[in-house]
């Protein structure tokens, strides 16, 4: 299955045909001429094999920048406000991939095999609702094309946006279409029933809370109706989990980190997946290591986010601020020495001993997290989850919970199968509610728009899980921006805690492998020393102690009032001839 799925993959890249990311991507129609093509299955087939090119990379998940995690990509805008620019062309508006949807479907009818063309229709429809999806979350509300459109189609090339509602509904229209045509299956690499109600529940989930969020603000003046698509979001999650085919993959003592290392995906767990192998390979371990990638590292926010093992809160411990790692390392939830290089964490997937000395971070937090080890660090062979199970009983937990329906039977289901997992504590919603954690909705480092409610406690919790669990899976950006939490992007993205220069043990096997120094190196065999102020920085770096500044010398901001949405590029607007506007503010 998995060598069939790569050759569809690299057949589907050949036959794609290369167009501009401007207007909407014309192609001519000539290049699938439709008197001779769509006429039979395998035609079918082959035509839809080309919309998979729309999955994500290990790249589009592991990089993205958040305060959870951040990177020496500090030309990514994301990370402060003050650079960022309105584009001429390009930044993510094309729609050439769109047209090759509709080409398709305007011309599928050619097929006389009436079930073939109805999978392949709905295969189709689903990936275009993912493509929308995609816009949706970018730029707000947009064109809806359901037809390809021609180099003569002035009024459609010019045509405005169309209303948040409208796409949205367009959205689920064909995503219920895939759902009801669709059979179940076991495989995890093509769109069957079970991804498109599993994606469902992820759309309706982000644009439920969007619209609760941003409520009378600028994006969302019209106050559009969040409660049913938060009541879809639980049905379909719900639809997903009475199927009774997932479940959370257990196995050996270190769960969390060797689901992400496997080289077949796990198919109890990973819903939807893509496929590497052979020639086609990933360099997902390539940020860890030292000598290229981002430096990826992870953020203070995130390594307090962590529970203690017994389930009291870390944040709650007289002096957590300015623990170093062996002493915040210990006792904590085992996610975090299964995502997170520190004491306790063992040795790579590929056998190799996790010697601190050879990695390196931006915050002294660097992942293991789907890093097999340095013997694959440039060609990465395992298979990547898109939709994982996880995700869907996150997603439940939340609808449930920001609908003020959530049950206790609700959390033994979903948030506490998790937590099983890693054999940490259940949540016990009355004792959530009643004693919401003061760090989550702290301004510096928590969640401060979560609405005054009976289920506020336990709404923080499920933020919390779901920042553990879903950490660089290509999640953190679209929540912040569902929860209107985007000042987070403000703060100081801080790291490890150093108490001054000397040589330290950060993986706690007794031997010393990092150093920082002022202004004379410190000496230590098989160790690179930093320097403060230079190689490293430091939040208190005039007395040489602090946390390690994230990504150093930028001034963060984040506009309310323009920031959630993307800037679309000024020459499209200009081809339209000021029928498509620009959003809010820039």
């Amino acid at each position: 299955m998995k060598n069939s799925i790569l050759t569809i993959i690299a057949a589907a890249a050949a036959m794609a045909v290369t167009g501009c990311d401007d207007a909407l991507d014309l192609t001519p129609e000539s290049s699938l001429a439709p008197e001779t093509y769509f006429r039979t299955a395998k035609d079918l087939e082959l035509a839809t094999n080309r919309f998979y090119l729309q999955e994500p990379s290990f790249d589009d998940i592991v990089s993205e920048p958040s305060d959870l995690a951040v990177d020496k990509g500090s030309s990514n805008a994301l990370y402060y406000s003050n650079i960022r620019t309105v584009p001429g062309s390009g930044g993510g508006w094309s729609w050439g991939t769109l047209r090759h949807i509709n080409y398709y479907l305007a011309h599928s009818a050619n097929c006389d095999d009436a079930e073939a063309r109805a999978q392949y229709d709905a295969i189709a429809r689903f990936w275009r609702a993912w493509f929308y999806f995609d816009k949706l979350k970018r730029y707000g509300d947009v064109p809806w094309h359901n037809t390809p459109i021609g180099s003569a189609d002035t009024e459609l090339l010019n045509k405005p946006r169309d209303s948040r509602a409208l796409v949205v509904d367009s959205i689920l229209a064909d995503l219920k279409f895939a759902a009801d045509v669709l059979p179940e299956s076991s495989d995890c690499f093509h769109i069957n029933r079970s991804i498109a109600l599993a994606f469902r529940s992820r759309v309706c989930l982000f644009e439920g809370t969007f619209r609760k969020y941003h409520s009378g603000l600028t994006f969302n003046k019209e106050e559009l109706p969040w409660r049913p698509l938060l009541e879809d979001a639980a049905a379909s999650a719900q639809a997903v989990m009475s199927t009774g085919r997932y479940s959370l993959v257990k196995s050996n003592s270190r769960p969390y980190y060797d689901l992400f290392v496997a080289e077949e995906a796990p198919a109890k767990e990973y819903i939807f997946a893509r496929s590497y192998g052979g020639s086609i390979t990933s360099q997902v371990n390539y940020n860890v290591f030292s000598g290229g990638g981002n430096k990826t590292g992870a953020t203070k926010a995130l390594v307090a986010s962590y529970l203690m093992e017994d389930g009291t809160r870390f944040t709650d411990i007289p002096g957590w601020e300015t623990m170093e790692i062996p002493d915040e390392f210990e006792g904590r939830d085992p996610r975090l020495t299964q995502t997170l290089i520190g004491p306790g964490s063992g040795k790579w997937a590929t056998g190799e001993k996790m010697d601190y000395k050879i990695v390196y971070s931006e915050t002294c937090y660097p992942f293991m997290k789907m890093n097999q080890g340095p013997a694959n660090q440039k060609s990465a062979t395992q298979d990547m989850p898109i939709i994982r199970y996880a995700e869907v009983l996150l997603n439940y937990a939340e609808a449930k919970a920001e609908l003020q329906t959530l049950t206790q039977d609700d959390v033994d289901d979903t948030i506490n199968l998790l937590r099983d997992r890693v054999d940490m504590p259940e949540l016990e919603l009355d004792y959530a509610n009643n004693h919401p954690d003061p760090f989550l909705m702290s301004a510096e480092y928590g969640y401060v728009n979560v609405p005054e409610s009976p289920f506020k406690g336990v709404i923080l919790e499920i933020r919390r899980e779901r920042s553990i669990e879903l950490v660089c899976e290509g999640f953190r950006w679209p929540d912040l921006m569902r929860w209107r939490e985007g000042q987070r992007m403000t703060h100081e993205f801080t790291g490890a805690y150093f108490s001054g220069p000397g040589s330290y043990d950060l993986d706690g096997d007794g031997k010393k492998d990092f150093v920082i120094y002022k202004d004379r190196p410190i000496r230590v065999t098989g160790v690179t020393g930093k320097k403060i102020g230079s190689d490293i920085y430091l939040t208190d770096g005039d007395n040489g102690k602090g946390y390690v500044v994230g990504v150093y010398g930028i001034t963060h901001g984040f506009n309310e009032d323009r920031d959630y949405l993307f800037p679309l590029p000024t020459d499209d607007i200009k081809l339209t001839g000021g029928t498509l506007t620009q959003n809010p503010n820039w």
